[in-house]
């Protein structure tokens, strides 16, 4: 809880206790973010007396947002103050606003994600596993009340974590911010406040300068303990629901690809509403990357899939989703087209699709063992196939084929698809191998993982055979050799 009552060798040995919870140990290097404000030149100051007795070393960071006209004399104090304590420093500058503009982010948005990416290129040069922070228990306060405004969840009411999975540690999270300027002036240290955290137009400052006093005054004079034990509570739910939510995830899951993930709809629907609310968001947000996923997003797939609402579904950052009776099929943007030239014999790589298309010619007595493999992903063919030109492609409008099994009759590929139920947000994903004759008549020969074509059939006369089949990329069967298909033809 947090500690109101720290004189100056009360603060050292709480960041020292912290840091030990945290895992430091004697010889790490930490990389500290200072800002030239009193709470990050506390940090420093403590752990600068804290580095001969733990036999820590120190790196130093500093980005300059140019948010000010004088902002770069901040940069400058930061790095007089690291080289007069015998640290390295590393200091850049960047336009932030301007990034904030390209990007369609909020100036405090795009600042924090320029000092996330600063912060760990400096941590992965300096070979640090950690990056101190000053954020204190008045931070703490004011975030949780941020995101209480913006109408967050467990997560976000949770607020930050003393330590986090991106190695960014808060020694300080449970001290006062009262306790940390007394450090300052017990020591006597220099800072360099930011103008703008009087700005009253930045939420932030809004909260910090009104709202939370009016709480302490009207409300209740102890409402950032209070706030901060709150917090404390939802990081344990979360903790446990996270690690629930995660178990249910992989359970559902049916197919993942590089942009798609295929989950048992059925399977969701049983589980409790906040399970079902985090198994979805991780999928979004894994698939969305690195860009934000809002609660609307999750919330509208939610009330479809409460409401057994089947069909397509625009969710967020260009992710689609379908649902059918026993799947939701989540997606990220439009299929990638596949136009390639079938390696014979060889390997045809699809990274497009993170897969491989293997081709090898075997005898009669070799494709007698291979025969009862042929499936969705594995056909053969008659190697007259190869007297014209085999392209590895996906769809395009017109395409049509004959089905095994339908006596040579043509079929419009789109109604294979929808006879197959083959998933419509899919459909520009299917990887076709087709044949270009000599007259530059086209055949389409076998749509992977569905049908072949009676063209080209294996067939009793037939002694020389083209052996097709697709592996992941990266899995041990795309490069392992087969005694079956590779090697000499008898």
């Amino acid at each position: 809880m947090p500690s109101s009552h720290l004189n100056a060798d009360g603060l050292s040995d709480h960041v020292e206790a912290r840091l030990r919870e945290f895992g430091i140990s004697r010889g790490d290097t930490i990389v500290v973010a200072v800002s030239g404000g009193v709470d990050s030149v506390v940090l420093l100051d403590v752990l600068h007396r804290l580095s001969e007795p733990l036999q820590l070393r120190l790196s130093v960071v500093h980005l300059d947002h140019r948010l000010r006209p004088d902002s770069a004399d901040d940069a400058t104090f930061v790095s007089s103050l690291a080289t007069c304590l015998g640290w390295p420093i590393t200091v850049e500058s960047m336009d932030v606003a301007n990034w904030a503009q390209e990007r369609g982010l909020s100036v405090e948005q795009a600042g924090r994600a320029c000092r996330r990416d600063l912060w760990t290129r400096v941590r992965l040069q300096v070979g640090a596993r950690w990056v101190a922070v000053g954020h204190h228990a008045d931070d703490q306060a004011e975030t949780v009340l941020l995101r209480l405004l913006r109408g967050a969840g467990t997560t976000g009411l949770g607020g930050m974590r003393p330590a986090g999975a991106d190695g960014i540690v808060r020694p300080m999270l449970e001290v006062r911010r009262s306790a940390i300027e007394a450090y300052a002036a017990n020591r006597d240290l220099e800072v360099h406040e930011d103008p703008m955290n009087q700005d009253l137009e930045i939420p932030r400052n809004r909260v910090r300068h009104q709202l939370l006093p009016l709480l302490e005054n009207r409300h209740n004079p102890r409402i950032v303990e209070g706030l901060i034990r709150n917090a404390h509570v939802l990081q344990a739910d979360d903790d446990y629901l996270d690690s629930l939510s995660r178990e249910v995830a992989d359970a559902l899951l049916k197919v993942r690809g590089a942009a798609c993930v295929t989950l048992d709809t059925m399977g969701l629907r049983r589980y409790h509403i906040a399970v079902q609310r985090r198994v979805l968001r991780q999928y979004i947000q894994e698939l969305a990357q690195n860009r934000p996923i809002g609660f609307a997003a999750v919330e509208g797939l939610i009330n479809r899939l409460t409401a057994d609402l089947v069909g397509m579904h625009e969710v967020a950052g260009g992710i689609r989703a379908q649902i059918t009776d026993t799947e939701l099929i989540l997606r990220r943007g439009l299929a990638a087209v596949v136009h390639a030239r079938v390696e014979l014999p060889g390997q045809t790589a699809v990274t497009e699709r993170a897969k491989s298309l293997h081709a090898t010619f075997v005898s009669r007595a070799a494709y007698a063992g291979l025969r009862n493999g042929l499936g969705a992903w594995r056909a053969a063919f008659d190697a007259r196939v190869t007297e014209g030109l085999l392209l590895l492609r996906t769809p395009q409008p017109g395409d049509r084929l004959r089905p095994l099994g339908m006596g040579g009759q043509h079929k419009k590929l789109s109604d294979c698809l929808i006879d197959a139920k083959w998933p419509r947000i899919l459909r520009a994903d299917a990887l076709l191998l087709t044949c270009v004759a000599a007259d530059g008549d086209e055949e389409v020969l076998w749509v992977a993982g569905l049908t072949r074509s009676e063209a080209f059939r294996v067939t009793g006369e037939t002694d020389r055979i083209l052996y097709l089949e697709f592996v992941d990329a990266g899995s041990p069967e795309s490069d392992a050799p087969n005694p079956l298909t590779d090697g000499p033809m008898d």
